[in-house]
């Protein structure tokens, strides 16, 4: 990731063009030269799943992903015909046709997060993921199972403002945790200043208009940019940045 441009994730892949968190939209993201976002959860049988939710309704009942074994879940008929893949499936994509990518994942918990660290050992991939979590304590649990993995440290949702009362940003830097994710709300300016001013690069998501990708890419706060962008739309977003440069 380089130090003056800005990066783009596919968030879930291109999923404002495809179904989310699918191989065809994880291919799609990064056919264009953007890294790929996604979320993992792990079944009742310890596979690693890209899925966001952790359940679902389907056919009028509802079922939790980590009480359905793989088999179960890989045999289930979603409505837009999708097909669940794991983590293996999105190495291998990866490894095989994007060597260069960066991958962001979401963890559902510590267990996953552990999981998926020794899984992308596996296929000599941990530079190339970023784990991304709001709770320090998982962050803190990772940091201590692995030094090396590039930790985030998502904000949490239900604040508007980031400032030093709800975030521990000492207890950020002694995990050597280098950036903090924040949403695009109507506080962003304030926000991505506050993670600036912390000596933090800053990451955000929920960028999918093309009025809010105008003005994240104006952002600037003592000669520092936002580090990288989640978007629906990568391609449009990579489009608009190149015109821009």
């Amino acid at each position: 990731m380089s130090e003056n441009k800005i990066f783009i994730f596919g968030h879930r892949g291109a999923s404002g063009t495809y179904n989310e968190n699918t191989i065809k939209s994880f291919k799609a993201a990064a056919q264009v030269g953007a890294g790929i976002e996604t979320d993992v959860r792990l079944t009742k049988d310890d596979v690693l799943v890209c899925f966001h939710d952790p359940g679902f309704k389907l056919h009028s009942k509802w079922y939790v992903v980590k009480n359905l074994n793989w088999s179960q879940l890989k045999a289930m008929e979603f409505k837009d015909s999708r097909n669940i893949p794991t983590i293996n499936d999105l190495f291998e994509l990866c490894t095989s046709q994007f060597p260069e990518i960066k991958l962001s994942i979401d963890i559902g918990n510590t267990k996953a997060g552990i999981r998926l660290i020794d899984m992308a050992n596996n296929y000599n991939f941990l530079s190339q993921i970023i784990i991304t979590d709001m709770f320090p304590k998982r962050l803190r649990r990772l940091r201590k199972y692995n030094d090396s993995v590039e930790l985030v440290h998502t904000m949490d949702i239900r604040l508007t403002k980031i400032n030093s009362q709800n975030t521990n940003f000492s207890e950020l830097k002694k995990l050597g945790i280098q950036t903090i994710n924040i949403k695009s709300n109507r506080f962003i300016e304030l926000n991505f200043k506050q993670v600036v001013e912390h000596q933090f690069d800053c990451f955000v998501w929920g960028i999918n208009s093309m009025i809010r990708m105008k003005k994240i890419l104006k952002l600037n706060h003592k000669n520092k940019k936002i580090k990288a962008i989640y978007t629906d739309y990568p391609k449009k977003m990579i489009n608009l940045l190149e015109k821009q440069q």
